[in-house]
């Protein structure tokens, strides 16, 4: 599917990229969004190490924390 059907002047298309019929870009296009996640992940815990979600003090403010942990990921990935 094309996102746009004319270019401004000055401009041409250089390749098209269809991941519906390509599975293997469509994985190489997942797996480098998966890269991204963890290199994301990673910084984040150089800022909040995880063991502060375990040393969090009360049941309620640590099913929370991973809750929304849980459900960012989620809608990162496209699962819901």
């Amino acid at each position: 599917m094309k996102t746009c059907f004319s270019l401004p002047d000055g401009y041409a298309e250089l390749q098209h990229i269809d991941l519906q019929k390509n599975p293997k870009l469509a994985l190489l296009v997942n797996a480098l969004g998966l890269l991204i996640f963890a290199l994301g992940a990673f910084i984040g815990h150089l800022f909040v190490p995880l063991h502060t979600f375990y040393s969090m003090s009360g049941l309620r403010s640590c099913s929370a924390a991973w809750s929304c942990i849980f459900s960012c990921t989620n809608s990162y990935m496209g699962f819901l």
